[in-house]
């Protein structure tokens, strides 16, 4: 896994929201009736979904799940206590549908309407973060495309002192990230998905005495302005970013 150095300061002490970032400038600019310019030019580094579901319920789930040692240590090479264990892939984990019926009929119902698709999953994770664990800059794919938004992450608990950091490089040179590469942080908290453009470099950290559980879905789907989910999250997402950038 190719991990970038970066030059600078301290990123967790920026801004919540790089607002010289030139992705970024473009959504501080944006008109409503301009959503066909965001779903083209792929200027929105993230996107916060309207979706609910029972994070509570889940978290007892999961916890389950994982007092059955299911989840094993995941990339141990650049992060400190993080976790992985597969649920679905192309069908789910029997230890799954045994321990997880709320999760398991969300993903099977909710979510398959709200979408509107067929067969939408990949596949789908539980990963975990001990107190006090990090993940250190990365790409999570190494796919040489700067837009590839299809993956959703599920925070199903958050302590407020879950932190995901992003960058994308505006050089060429991405062997180098600085400080004018930050894009922000990812507004993740409690119950929330937000759908992460893998063309970016991400760090999360968990500051807090708690692990943390999240879902990591890799959907058969990209945002589509026809549907209705994604028009109003994308929506919904540039006024937080506004809201975070202070404009």
């Amino acid at each position: 896994m190719f991990i970038p150095d970066y030059i600078g300061s301290d990123f967790w002490t920026l801004p919540r929201i790089n607002r010289d970032h030139y992705k970024i400038q473009p959504l501080l600019k944006f008109k409503e009736h301009e959503d066909e310019l965001i779903f083209k030019k792929d200027y929105i580094p993230w996107i916060e979904l309207e979706l609910n579901y029972s994070w509570q319920t889940w978290l007892k789930e999961l916890q389950t799940l994982d007092s059955l040692n299911l989840l094993k240590d995941y990339k141990t090479e650049y992060s400190q206590g993080w976790k992985s264990f597969n649920l679905y892939n192309d069908e789910w984990n029997d230890q799954v549908i045994e321990n997880c019926p709320a999760l398991v009929n969300w993903f099977k119902q909710v979510f398959e309407q709200k979408f509107k698709i067929e067969n939408p999953f990949l596949s789908i994770n539980l990963r975990s973060l001990d107190p006090g664990g990090f993940i250190e800059l990365h790409k999570d794919t190494e796919e040489n495309q700067s837009h590839t938004h299809r993956v959703i992450k599920f925070l199903v608990n958050d302590s407020k002192q879950y932190e995901v950091a992003m960058f994308y490089p505006n050089p060429m040179d991405k062997t180098k990230l600085r400080t004018k590469d930050y894009i922000g942080w990812v507004p993740f908290d409690s119950g929330k998905a937000i759908q992460l453009d893998l063309g970016n470099y991400f760090a999360a950290r968990n500051r807090s005495e708690e692990k943390i559980y999240y879902i990591l879905v890799k959907v058969n789907t990209l945002p589509d302005k026809d549907n209705e989910v994604w028009k109003e999250s994308i929506k919904t997402t540039i006024g937080n970013i506004k809201k975070n950038a202070r404009i």
